[in-house]
Order: structure tokens, then C-alpha cells, then sequence
């Protein structure tokens, strides 16, 4: 079985870190195209994930989808009230808007960064950026210029509940020429912190096909920085629409997106191919 996360060659040449026609990209894409072929199964985060799988030469018969997830137990609401992290973390402002997680170059911090920009003036909201990667010195350099935004570290595991639900609304975000090479997969944290999700990137994504699918968020196109503001000044002003997002997004992740239920396919996955 190949349990495909991310696709390489591929990703790497979507970076430019690598040119499809020198010899080490070309080895690699035999490799790669090798063990498609030869697995009995591949598994794939989303639809788009196993469309590229299918033409780099898995059979389709054999390609199948199995989303990331979250542990339900782990990660959970933990009320605004009973949670020091969100008195910390907010301030004076009644909103947070929270980006958690790798700062990659997968990832359209760009967007998200300009959105900030716009809100400036808006108060009652702050933007707090917790993780670490490639880009974090670009939300750096934004976070020294904007007093709406905030950097942290990545948070330990032990303390992911609280984190996830100091914020009100999260940021996710994935580069358009990534669309099916990678999946955001913070986007079950979330659900199971029972908090809404803004994410901008491709809309043929798993995430963005969940997000739609399950009304526990919006999708925003790549690039479109003054959409998503007007998105966030709107949620911010209404708490009853965050809250049946956020409850959605929780019911969800608990009957179709936990841990138990992603490891119960692959179970009955195994059991088929023995």
C-alpha cells in the first residue's frame, strides 16, 4: 500500500527547486511512476490528490481516498471562559483570526498577510500567526510592520485544544499550483476545535470540497486578499453564524473525519488485500 501525502517530484518542481528535465527529476518520476503502478493500493488525501496519482500511472481500479483527520478526544472545544490561551492571545480584541501550523512553500501566506493590511483599522480584530517553516520570516517581517498581527511559536501537543480554540476563525491556505500535489490537512484540527475555516487556495482541494461540502467555512480564491477581508469584517460582527459553523465543522470531524473513523477504513482497506 503507498500512502501518498505529498507528490514528488512533482511538489518539488511546483517549487522550483527542481527542473523537470534534469536527470534527478527524471529518476525520481521513474520511481515514483514504479510504485504507483506496482502498489495493490494507493491512497490519496483528496479527489485531486488521486486524479495526479492516476496520470503519473496508478491504475484507477486501485487508487483510492482516504482524507486525513483529527483526534476527536485529543482536540476539542475548549470554551473561551475556561481557556488562559485565549486571554493571552487577544487582548483587547474580541476577534482572533488564527493561521496555525507550517508556513511552507506550499502555503498563501501572501494573501493572508494583505488581508491583515486591510483590517488595520478594524479594532476588534487581531490576526495571530503560531507555527513555524520556510515563510515564517515573511509573517516576520509583516508582523513587525502590522500591530493587528501576531507571531508565536508552533504550541505543544499537550496544549493543541486550547490553542486551536482561542481562535475564533481559521486561516487555511494552499498555493494554487499545488492543487492535488498537496492537502492541507490542518483543516481537522480545526473542525474538531469546533471552529469555522476561511481557506484560500484551489477550490478542486479536498479541503476546499470539505469546507463547501459540510458548511463549516468559506472558500476564497488564491490572490483575492480584499474578499477575504470583507469576509472577516462580516464574521466578526456575527457570532451566531461563527457558531453554527464552528458546530458543524465539530459534528463532522466526529461522525466522518476523526481518527477512529479514517482507521477504520484502513482496516477494512488491509482486510480486502489480504
Amino acid at each position: 500500500m503507498y500512502w501518498v501525502q505529498d507528490l514528488y517530484p512533482e511538489v518539488a518542481v511546483a517549487f522550483g527547486a527542481l527542473r523537470p528535465r534534469l536527470p534527478a527529476a527524471r529518476i525520481m518520476a521513474a520511481i515514483s511512476r514504479r510504485v504507483l503502478r506496482r502498489a495493490d493500493r494507493v491512497v490519496a488525501l483528496g479527489e485531486a490528490m488521486r486524479a495526479r496519482c492516476v496520470a503519473a500511472g496508478a491504475p484507477p481500479e486501485r487508487a483510492v481516498v482516504i482524507p486525513n483527520w483529527a483526534d476527536a478526544g485529543a482536540v476539542r472545544p475548549v470554551p473561551h471562559a475556561e481557556n488562559p490561551l485565549r486571554r493571552e492571545l487577544a487582548g483587547d480584541a474580541s476577534v482572533v483570526v488564527m493561521y496555525s501550523g507550517n508556513m511552507g512553500r506550499g502555503h498563501d501566506l501572501a494573501t493572508l498577510l494583505e488581508a491583515a493590511r486591510l483590517l488595520g483599522d478594524h479594532a476588534g480584530v487581531r490576526f495571530v500567526f503560531a507555527g513555524d517553516g520556510a515563510r515564517r520570516g515573511e509573517v516576520e517581517a509583516a508582523a513587525g510592520k502590522l500591530p493587528n498581527v501576531r507571531l508565536l511559536p508552533y504550541q505543544p501537543r499537550e496544549r493543541l485544544a486550547e490553542s486551536l480554540s482561542a481562535g475564533d476563525l481559521h486561516l487555511v491556505s494552499l498555493s494554487a499550483e499545488m492543487e492535488g500535489l498537496l492537502e492541507p490537512s490542518k483543516l481537522y484540527g480545526i473542525m474538531a476545535a469546533g471552529r469555522p475555516a476561511l481557506y484560500v487556495g484551489p477550490a478542486g482541494t479536498e479541503a476546499a470540497r470539505t469546507i463547501t461540502a459540510e458548511r463549516c467555512g468559506t472558500v476564497v480564491r488564491n490572490g483575492d486578499a480584499p474578499g477575504l477581508a470583507r469576509l472577516i469584517r462580516d464574521l466578526a460582527d456575527d457570532e451566531p453564524a461563527r457558531s453554527e459553523m464552528g458546530a458543524r465543522a465539530r459534528a463532522a470531524l466526529v461522525d466522518r473525519y476523526s481518527r477512529s473513523v479514517a482507521t477504520g477504513r484502513f482496516v477494512r482497506l488491509l482486510h480486502e488485500l489480504s
